[in-house]
């Protein structure tokens, strides 16, 4: 009689059992599969350890007796033993994954056969957040392939937005609008309608008051104080005097009596005026030269 051994104190029932669960995101890229690993140790009824190679069947249960299976068998041909202890690769596609440890919360049962004998159910031991991250289903999800992402079934129409139903299930949705009461909207008045050449404004952009121009205004904008007052006097050749702020300075006349010059001759002065002008005799044959070439 073979038996699978559960525990090395009891020589009917001697066993070494350990399972562990290795999980690699790289290999899963690599191979498109989850390598596990289950071991065990098959013995004789007086404790001998039974001799390989031999063929396994495996298969995942969701109770200890009774219940369902979670997936179709794994069958493993020619299983070397060593001294009756057996290690197992098993390579679960991502559906399997998904179908045998769901969400990574409910307890898993594996069954070995093996040389013929269908051995006691034992709880497969792992840890959750190495197989994959615990969701809720409802707003996170893994999919067929394993892969984690919106629990969501379809793409969204137009005008639609992501939101939650009642259950709290991620869903797409068109948000419901409804009508207000009809009024009027105004601003309220912050200053006195008129016509400014200064405002203020507030921080909305309103005009909150208007002014007029000041002195301070002028010399703010100009960068400097203008002249309070202007004196100058008449120079030479003028009439005026001395002017403060306002006044009127003319041309002084001279001794030349205004009117027409025939061959005038003039004297001009430093500033360019005419300081005395009289008429000349009439031009007389004398006044021409022999050697002018005039016809």
């Amino acid at each position: 009689m073979v038996r699978f051994s559960k525990t090395i104190d009891f020589a009917s029932m001697a066993c070494l059992f350990s399972v562990w669960f290795a999980m690699q995101q790289t290999a899963l890229a690599q191979s498109g599969s989850y390598p596990l690993s289950y071991s065990g140790r098959l013995t004789q009824a007086d404790g001998a350890p039974l001799s390989g190679p031999v063929d396994v069947t495996v298969k995942f249960w969701n109770a200890a007796e009774v219940g369902s299976t979670l997936t179709a068998p794994l069958e493993l041909t020619n299983t070397p033993l060593n001294q009756g202890v057996f290690t197992l690769p098993l390579e679960l596609s991502p559906a399997q994954v998904t179908a045998v440890f769901g969400q990574g919360t409910d307890p898993v049962f594996i069954e070995i056969t093996a040389a013929g004998k269908t051995y006691p159910r034992q709880q497969y031991s792992f840890v959750p957040l190495a197989l994959r991250i615990p969701v809720d289903g409802k707003t996170l999800a893994f999919d067929k392939n394993g892969n984690l992402g919106l629990s969501l079934s379809s793409l969204p129409a137009a005008n639609q937005f992501l939101t939650k139903n009642s259950s709290g299930q991620l869903i797409w949705d068109t948000p419901a609008v409804t009508p207000g009461n009809s009024g009027t909207m105004s601003l309220p008045n912050v200053g006195t309608a008129g016509t400014y050449v200064k405002v203020v404004t507030d921080a909305q952009g309103r005009v909150t008051q208007g002014l007029s121009l000041a002195a301070a205004d002028v010399t703010g904008a100009l960068g400097f104080t203008p002249l309070s007052s202007v004196n100058f006097n008449a120079g030479s050749g003028l009439n005026g005097g001395s002017v403060t702020n306002g006044g009127t300075i003319s041309l002084a006349n001279t001794a030349v009596t205004p009117g027409s010059y025939t061959r005038a001759n003039i004297t001009v002065d430093g500033t360019g005026r005419i300081t005395a002008a009289q008429s000349a005799l009439l031009i007389s044959n004398d006044d021409i030269s022999p050697s002018a070439a005039i016809a």
